[in-house]
């Protein structure tokens, strides 16, 4: 069977991502579950979010192997598959999140930018060092960057799960003699 290209499979799986990853996001967000001081809330967040794009790449790159190309598939195409379906997931919440804290909720990042300074305090950091983790942690109000942040360290992150999963399966069409 003749190989394919991965596009349909990469948007329909990433689309699934974006559009659940931004539904977490809202829920934790609107509900209030999501702030500095809730510090389980975020790890619950991140853990189901992770564990849905696990999912979505594993599911990805199978529906590409098995039904698409036949039930073969080399590892870079693994890795094309699942980076493609993060790095799409990602920018997809990324852009839900941004119209969320910049015409949704405008007010958003402040709150919660004094929430992690009343955090720094309270763990007893220098006015000096809070100085010095605020101009670190500005990217923060800009919605580029910090969209650009996201690709990134997801990008790394949708590399290494791509790569891991990919390795486990693979499955090289056999060469005939």
């Amino acid at each position: 069977m003749q190989e394919t290209k991965p596009g349909p499979v990469i948007l329909r799986f990433g689309l699934t991502g974006g559009l659940l990853s931004a539904l977490i996001f809202l829920i934790f967000t609107v509900t209030g579950l999501s702030s500095p001081d809730k510090p389980t809330s975020g790890y619950v967040s991140g853990f189901l979010t992770f564990a849905i794009l696990v999912t979505l790449v594993v599911l990805a790159i199978r529906r590409q192997r098995d039904e698409v190309q036949g039930g073969y598939i080399n590892l870079g195409q693994c890795i094309l598959v699942g980076l493609g379906v993060v790095l799409l997931s990602t920018l997809i919440s990324s852009l839900v999140s941004l119209v969320y804290t910049q015409f949704i909720d405008p007010g958003f990042t402040e709150r919660m930018m004094a929430q992690i300074e009343d955090a720094w305090e309270a763990q007893g950091m220098s006015e000096e060092q809070i100085e010095a983790a605020r101009s670190w942690t500005s990217f923060m109000k800009s919605p580029i960057l910090t969209i650009a942040y996201n690709l990134v360290c997801f990008g790394i992150g949708g590399l290494i799960l791509a790569l891991i999963t990919g390795l486990i399966m693979k499955r090289e069409r056999p060469e005939i003699s």
